[in-house]
């Protein structure tokens, strides 16, 4: 069945009793519509033949610290394109878009579909450090990925939170998994690699 949060089928939850809870979609990610006011575009590479078709995933996570939570919600897609460059793009949203009601969050903070501004920076910093750690733009090949859609909380989104959901997002693109040698520390990692 294919609603507002994507297909069902392929959209996995995660509950743990101490570290949160989570849903993960593959290949049919939710589509949710917001306004943007820009969108932030890098090259990282050029000369590249096209390798891989089109790959999607998205992961919205709630993980409780300490007496607060962290909260995220991010989606990866990449298109391959015969253009021969690696481009990176993220469409940069209001802090003040429409109320994510269905959010697994909702109850706790007031959920905002969106990207804003100030968690932009800190996605194309993970997504590069991410895809050279795991030679995603080698395996990957010329395209574009394009980190969308996306939603954060009004007290409950970080910077480094959101961060570390692009970790996830570029191993699941990737490596079709999550690298537990090296998220088995993070709470993210714990949470989805239990999954």
């Amino acid at each position: 069945m294919e609603g507002f949060l994507g297909n069902q089928v392929n959209m996995q939850q995660i509950n743990s009793e101490y570290n949160g809870k989570a849903r993960l979609w593959k290949e049919s990610i939710p589509k949710l519509i917001y306004p943007t006011i820009d969108t932030i575009e890098q090259v990282l590479c050029t000369d590249l033949p096209k390798i891989s078709g089109e790959k999607q995933v998205a992961l919205e996570v709630m993980i409780p610290v300490g007496g607060r939570f962290l909260y995220g919600f991010l989606g990866a897609v990449f298109k391959p394109s015969a253009s021969g460059q690696f481009l990176l793009q993220i469409p940069v949203s209001t802090d003040s878009e429409k109320i994510f009601a269905d959010s697994i969050a909702a109850d706790l903070d007031q959920i905002r579909f969106g990207l804003p501004n100030e968690y932009v920076q800190s996605v194309i910093d993970s997504a590069m450090f991410h895809l050279h750690k795991y030679q995603g733009i080698k395996i990957l090949g010329s395209g574009t990925l394009c980190f969308e859609p996306a939603a954060h909380g009004e007290l409950s989104s970080s910077k480094r939170f959101f961060g570390d959901i692009v970790a996830v997002l570029v191993q699941l693109l990737v490596l079709n998994r999550v690298d537990t040698d090296n998220n088995s520390d993070a709470p993210l990692g714990k949470l989805i690699i239990t999954a």
